[in-house]
C-alpha cells in the first residue's frame, strides 16, 4: 500500500483500504505499516481538532463514517497502540500517576492492583469475548496538553500576580484554559501528568481540589503547598464569594428603584414606599458587603505589597553577597594603602623623569656655551661687516671727551672799575700802573 493521499475520502477505494479490517502483517508488511501510520495520526488529529484526550473506540467508528464504509479496523489500532505503549488506558494511566506520590502508592500499586488488574483481565477475555473497551489515551497528546498548559498558565500567572501565588482551584483553572481541553476529565488527566513529572501539586482547600504550579527559577521538585497559600487561596475565595454578593444587591437596588418609580407614575404610593423600604434596607447591607469587601481587599493587596517586598529585599540580599564575593578580603584601609603607594610611586616616577631629561656630563653644558659663544661672535661679525668701523679715539679728543662740552662759567669777583680819564693827561702823581686784563685761554 502506498502512501495515503491527502485527499483520501474523495477516492472510495483507498477508503475501503484503510477502514478494512488488517491483514496479517506477515502477508504485506509494507501495506500494514502505512495503514497503521495512517490511524496513528488520524487519532493524534482528532485529540488536537476536538480538544480531548480520552478516546473511545465506539465513538470513533460512529464519528469516522465515509459514505457506506464505517472503520472495522480500530480494534487492532487500539491493541497495537497499547502494546507499544503509545497509547494507555484511562484506569491505568490514574493508578500509575498516583504511585509516583510515594513508596507506599507505588508497593501497593506494584504488588496489589497490578496483578490484579492482569488477572481480571485474563478472566474478561475468557467469559466475555468482546468486552466493552475501556477509554484510551494517546501518551503524545497527553504529554504536548500538559506542556502547554503549564506553559499558558506560568505565562498567566506572571502577567497576572494573584496573591494567592501559585496555587489555584482546578475549576478556575478549566475556566481559564477551557479552549485547550473542554472536559474536566481531560484537565484532570493533564493536571496527574504533570504530577508524575513533578511540575505541580494537587491538594484540597476546603473539601475542592486545588492545584499549585512550579514557577521558573524554583528548584526541580515537586512544589509544596503552606499553610500560608491555602490561607490565602481562602481569603481569595472569600474575596471572590462577596464581590459577587455586591453585585447581586446593586442589581436587586436597581430593580427595587425601577419598581418604585413604575408604582408613583400608576399611583401607586404605598406599594411605592414598601419598595423603598426595602431600597433602603438593601442599601444598608451593601453597605455592609462592601465594606467587608473593601478589608478583604485590602488585605490582599497588603499580602501582594508583602511579597513583592519579600522579592526586593532576597534580591538586594543576593546583591550583597556577589558584592561581597567580588571583593574578597578587601578593606578599606588595604585601599587607602594602595592608594597611597600609587601616590608616592607616582612621584618617584616624576623625579626619574626628571633626572633623565638632565644632562649625562658637564661637558655638553661647556660645549653649549661655547656654541653660543661662537653664535654670538657669527652674529657680531654679521653686523660689524654691514655698518662702518669707527677709528679708535686720540689722546687729544679722549681729553676732550673728558671735559664738559660747556664749561662753567666763572662770575667775576672784586674787579676795579674802569679809568674816567685817559692815560696821557694823568699826571705823574697820579700815574698809577697799567694792569694788562689778560682773559684767560682755554684750550678745547
Amino acid at each position: 500500500m502506498a502512501a495515503v493521499p491527502a485527499n483520501w475520502r474523495e477516492d472510495e477505494m483507498v477508503v475501503g483500504a484503510l477502514f478494512s479490517p488488517f491483514r496479517s502483517r506477515e502477508v504485506n508488511p509494507q501495506g500494514y505499516d502505512t495503514k497503521m501510520a495512517f490511524w496513528r495520526q488520524e487519532l493524534a488529529d482528532v485529540c488536537r481538532k476536538q480538544r480531548r484526550l480520552q478516546l473511545s473506540r465506539r465513538r470513533l467508528e460512529a464519528e469516522h463514517i465515509v459514505g457506506c464504509h464505517r472503520p472495522s479496523c480500530l480494534r487492532e489500532v487500539f491493541t497495537n497502540l497499547r502494546r507499544t505503549g503509545e497509547a494507555v488506558a484511562v484506569s491505568e494511566l490514574r493508578h500509575q500517576c498516583a504511585a509516583s506520590t510515594g513508596w507506599v502508592a507505588w508497593g501497593t500499586e506494584m504488588l496489589v492492583w497490578r496483578p490484579c488488574r492482569y488477572c481480571w483481565g485474563l478472566a474478561r477475555r475468557t467469559i466475555w469475548p468482546e468486552p466493552d473497551e475501556e477509554n484510551v489515551v494517546l501518551m503524545a497528546a497527553l504529554k504536548e496538553a500538559s506542556d502547554e498548559l503549564y506553559s499558558r498558565h506560568l505565562a498567566h500567572l506572571a502577567a497576572e500576580q494573584p496573591a494567592a501565588g501559585a496555587l489555584i482551584l482546578t475549576d478556575r483553572l478549566h475556566a481559564l484554559h477551557r479552549d485547550l481541553l473542554a472536559s474536566r476529565s481531560d484537565l484532570e488527566l493533564a493536571l496527574l501528568q504533570l504530577q508524575h513529572q513533578g511540575r505541580v501539586t494537587v491538594t484540597e482547600v476546603d473539601g475542592r481540589p486545588a492545584v499549585k504550579f512550579r514557577l521558573e527559577g524554583e528548584p526541580d521538585r515537586r512544589p509544596t503547598v503552606t499553610e500560608l497559600e491555602k490561607g490565602v487561596l481562602r481569603l481569595t475565595l472569600v474575596e471572590s464569594t462577596l464581590r459577587e454578593r455586591v453585585e447581586q444587591l446593586e442589581t436587586s437596588q436597581e430593580e427595587l428603584r425601577a419598581k418604585a418609580k413604575a408604582l408613583l407614575k400608576t399611583g401607586q404610593r404605598e406599594a411605592a414606599k414598601k419598595h423603598l423600604r426595602q431600597w433602603k434596607k438593601t442599601q444598608a447591607l451593601l453597605d455592609k458587603r462592601q465594606t467587608t469587601l473593601d478589608n478583604v481587599q485590602g488585605m490582599l493587596h497588603a499580602i501582594e505589597e508583602s511579597k513583592h517586598n519579600r522579592k526586593v529585599m532576597e534580591a538586594l540580599s543576593r546583591g550583597t553577597a556577589a558584592i561581597k564575593g567580588a571583593f574578597g578580603d578587601v578593606t578599606i584601609d588595604k585601599v587607602d594603602q594602595v592608594v597611597a603607594d600609587c601616590q608616592e610611586m607616582l612621584e618617584d616616577q616624576e623625579d626619574m623623569d626628571a633626572l633623565l631629561a638632565r644632562p649625562i656630563s658637564p661637558g655638553d653644558a661647556a660645549e653649549a656655551a661655547e656654541l653660543e659663544e661662537e653664535l654670538s661672535e657669527l652674529m657680531g661679525g654679521t653686523a660689524a661687516a654691514a655698518t662702518p668701523q669707527k677709528q679708535p679715539p686720540t689722546p687729544r679728543q679722549r681729553g676732550r671727551q673728558e671735559l664738559p662740552a660747556t664749561p662753567p662759567r666763572a662770575e667775576p669777583k672784586d674787579l676795579p672799575s674802569p679809568p674816567t680819564v685817559s692815560p696821557g693827561k694823568m699826571s705823574e702823581g697820579s700815574k698809577t700802573p697799567r694792569v694788562r686784563l689778560i682773559a684767560p685761554t682755554l684750550e678745547v
